[in-house]
This record gives C-alpha cells, structure tokens and sequence, in this order.
C-alpha cells in the first residue's frame, strides 16, 4: 500500500516540475504563432496595396480623353484686308505693302547690299499731298549704304530692285516708313509717297545735269517732280 502511496506522491512531484517548463514551451510557440500572423497580415497588406496602386495605374492608363466638343473653338486669325493700289492696275504691290511704279525703267545695274547709291527724291504725306522733303530742291542727291536701315525700311526695299537710271513712285504705308513716331515734317502713322531717281551706285557722288533757271517744274499726272522747260515765244 504504501509503495502505491509513494508512486503517487513521485508522479505529482514529477508533473508539478514540468508544468512550467511546459507553460514556458507553450508560451514560446505562441510568440512564434503570433510573430507568423503578424507577418502574414503584413505581406496581405503590402499586396492589397500594390494590386491597388496596379488597378489606379491601369485606370489612368486606360482613362479616356477629356471631351473636345466641350472646349471653345480656337480664334480664327484674322484676315488682312486686300491693299489698294491707289498707283494704278500696272502698280505693283509687295508683301509687306510696299506699292510702286516705274516711271522709268534704267538700263544700268541693281544695287547689292552693302552698297552705297545715290539717289534723287522727292516725298510727299498722304493722302493730303503735301511735300516735306526734296533733294531735288536742294539739288545734293542724297547717298546711303542699301540693306543696313540707314534709310527707312520701304526705300531699302523699293531701291534694291531698281537699275541705275530708272525712276519709280512709291507708296510707303506707315510701319515701312516712320511708323507711330514720325518726325518733324511727317506726322505720326502717315502713309508717304516718295519719287525715286537711282543717279549711281558707288561712293562718288555722280555728276548730275542742274537744271536751268529758265526751266520750270509741273505737277504731271504720276511725275509731279518733272522738270519741262518754260515755252519759248508769246503765249497765243
């Protein structure tokens, strides 16, 4: 009887030891058990994340345009207003609104740029007709170096196309002449009207024919500086 005492009392002792040792083990597979979970929901999370940044990325690739037929048309650009000859149907009208005619065609060479010309002219203001420069009343034909803006834009322009000799009428619109500023004897955003003769092309001044004191000059129609001698004899 009392062996079965004892062996009872051994058993007890024996599982009363190992219960901690048991807790302990049991407390360690949790730690791992939970660790795991953890890790798990984490890589769940990262996924649920990245397939939602993939289906965002794809909605936006695959996004449609925005509608057109909601935006405003562009301005349409404005249309320039056919220019005018006010020279006449054999006139010639440039791009940039030059106008010009020949009232003389030369026989000699066109200016090159770089080169210096000179030249005879008278200009008028428009459409008023009043005169406000003239080398020929000076009687010192005037010189400029051609294609270097050392006259305004539409005499670089119209002379470059001229041969010596020749003579043209031209109508200077504002911006290729002296524009909103003006000068002196031409108002502000006036259109010029300017008689051209090409005397020579070189630095010397050329020799030119003065006119005689009996001579006179006559508005022609088209050739306003013209110089005709007075008629000899009584009038009739």
């Amino acid at each position: 009887m009392n062996r079965y005492i004892n062996a009872a009392i051994a058993l007890s002792i024996t599982l009363s030891l190992a219960a901690p040792q048991a807790h302990a083990q049991h407390k360690k597979f949790m730690i791992k058990k939970g660790g795991s979970g953890a890790a798990s929901e984490s890589s769940t999370t990262t996924s649920t994340t990245t397939t939602s940044a993939t289906t965002s990325t794809t909605k936006s690739a695959t996004a449609k345009p925005a509608d057109t037929d909601a935006l405003p048309p562009p301005p349409k650009p404005k249309e320039k207003k056919p220019i005018k000859s006010v020279l006449g149907p054999t006139a010639i009208i440039t791009p940039s609104g030059l106008q010009y005619k020949d009232v003389k065609v030369g026989t000699g060479a066109s200016p090159q740029k770089g080169q210096v010309i000179w030249v005879h002219y008278t200009g008028w203001t428009q459409p008023d007709g009043k005169k406000f420069d003239s080398s020929v009343d000076r009687g010192v034909p005037f010189n400029f170096i051609i294609g270097y803006q050392q006259a305004i834009q539409g005499w670089d322009e119209g002379v470059s196309t001229m041969k010596v000799g020749g003579k043209r009428i031209f109508i200077v619109p504002p911006d290729l002449g002296y524009g909103a500023k003006g000068t002196n004897t031409v108002p502000p955003d006036t259109t010029l009207k300017y008689e051209i003769t090409l005397l020579s092309i070189g630095p010397k001044m050329p020799k030119i024919d003065i006119p005689k004191p009996d001579a006179q000059k006559t508005a022609l129609p088209g050739d306003e500086s013209a110089i005709v001698p007075k008629p000899k004899g009584k009038p009739q």
